[in-house]
């Protein structure tokens, strides 16, 4: 990684030389990747603690296969990388959330959105009742 020299601004360029046809198809996955991180989004969602060891499963299977079939990263509070996942983009709407129910979900904004409906669907049941109902809206859906 290269920083710019003290003085100079910053320069989001990048430069790639080489063969033509390995050059575009870098291009192309620089391009891609550039575009999934300007997508990504990070909402929390109100989940019932009761409701936390069950959609995560034995071993985190559950967590694991939701996870690979919203193509999002879903933290539940207590996890290593909680901390790490950022603040939720809808924080105010959140703020009478107790701690122990805020789970973030993280990924392309779209993705987001329809990972939450489906927490919010699986885990009825669990604890007092309209608790999973919190409207965690993602802008655009």
């Amino acid at each position: 990684m290269f920083s710019p020299k003290p003085g100079e601004e910053p320069n989001d360029e990048v430069r790639l030389r080489g063969e033509t046809t390995l050059v575009k198809k870098l291009k192309d996955k620089l391009e891609t990747a550039a575009a999934d991180l300007r997508d990504r989004v990070v909402f929390g969602v109100q989940i019932p603690s009761a409701a936390h060891s069950s959609l995560i499963g034995r071993g985190g299977r559950n967590l694991l296969n939701f996870q690979d079939k919203y193509k999002v990263q879903v933290q539940y509070p207590g996890s290593n990388s909680y901390k790490y996942a950022g603040e939720p983009e809808n924080t105010e709407e959140l703020s009478d959330v107790p701690p122990e129910e805020l789970v973030k979900v993280a990924g392309a904004r779209a993705a987001v959105a329809e990972a939450i409906e489906q927490l919010k669907v699986r885990c009825l049941g669990f604890g007092q009742a309209g608790s999973c109902a919190h409207d965690a809206k993602v802008a655009g859906y």
